[in-house]
């Protein structure tokens, strides 16, 4: 969690809120309040009373059988509307079924979202087995082919700090050798 000693005074609640949605963004699965409170340092009492207001608020729901949480479908309405105003959505969106016909994979149309790229647009593979990369998918720019064709096309000088920082390993096959990976951007460009 960032430092909330920089917030003003009143948004640290709002700050946790967040940050709790924000861990069910690293996991398909439904999370409990323990394994929140571990994630993010809080006390099991302050996550509760955040997931039974963002369940109140339809942000959460609970899972009756088991008492986790998983994301609740506001989150659809408020994304639905971000999604619609994003001109290049709109615009790529009637090119991606022959896109992906012609090339026989899924495509995905990806953006900058901070220090990841986040999935905007797509369109699956007519192949029977396929890669569904989800609408709102995050991931970091590093180690996914979108996030590297962003990062070549980018300045050096606004590259580089994507690449200044420790990047984290998430497969054996994740690069995270800043010099490899701007030997890779190299590659891209030409």
């Amino acid at each position: 969690m960032a430092d909330q000693t920089q917030l003003p005074a009143g948004i640290q609640s709002v700050q946790r809120a967040i940050a709790v949605l924000r861990c069910f963004a690293k996991t398909d699965s439904e999370l409990g309040v323990i394994a929140i409170s571990r994630e993010l340092g809080l006390h099991k009492s302050t996550v509760s009373r955040l997931l039974s207001t963002l369940q109140y608020e339809g942000f959460v729901t609970q899972n009756p059988e088991t008492g986790k949480y998983r994301l609740g479908l506001e989150l659809v309405t408020l994304g639905g509307i971000v999604l619609e105003r994003i001109d290049l959505q709109k615009l790529v969106q009637s090119h991606l079924p022959a896109l992906a016909e012609s090339t026989r994979e899924t495509v995905n149309v990806a953006v900058l979202a901070g220090s990841e790229c986040m999935n905007i647009a797509g369109a699956p593979s007519p192949r029977p087995i396929q890669y569904v990369g989800r609408i709102g998918r995050r991931t970091p720019v590093h180690c996914t082919a979108a996030g590297k064709i962003l990062l070549a096309y980018m300045p050096s000088e606004q590259r580089r700090p994507f690449l200044n920082k420790p990047l984290l390993r998430f497969t054996p096959h994740t690069i995270i050798n800043p010099q490899r990976i701007e030997t890779i951007l190299t590659d891209i460009l030409r």
